[in-house]
């Protein structure tokens, strides 16, 4: 089953195939560019990830999202470097880290 996780452009159905930008990482400039195409997001002082805290209402919402995270990496074949999902009640949450890693750094897919 496909799962959009923006709005269904072709960006987001592509398949994660870091060669297409010849091996190389995405840089400074670039991932800043792309940066503000998206709400929420951070690069990373060293430009090397994507990072973006989801906050929940309940422990339950964040149980919820985690097979919406593994069903978009599997579509796109692409899986976070990093998930951490906190469950405390006075701040649930889901922290996401992004990175492409034969890139040792961002990709169009991240």
């Amino acid at each position: 089953r496909w799962v959009g996780w923006t709005v269904n452009d072709k960006l987001s159905r592509s398949k994660c195939d870091p060669y297409e930008q010849g091996g190389k990482p995405l840089s400074s400039k670039e991932a800043e560019k792309l940066l503000g195409t998206i709400e929420g997001w951070r690069v990373t002082t060293d430009t090397s990830c994507l990072t973006k805290k989801f906050c929940f209402a309940d422990q339950s919402s964040v149980a919820a999202f985690l097979p919406l995270i593994t069903n978009i990496s599997t579509n796109s074949n692409h899986f976070p470097l990093e998930i951490i999902a906190k469950t405390d009640p006075s701040d649930p949450h889901v922290s996401l880290t992004l990175h492409t890693p034969p890139l040792n750094g961002l990709s169009y897919n991240d």
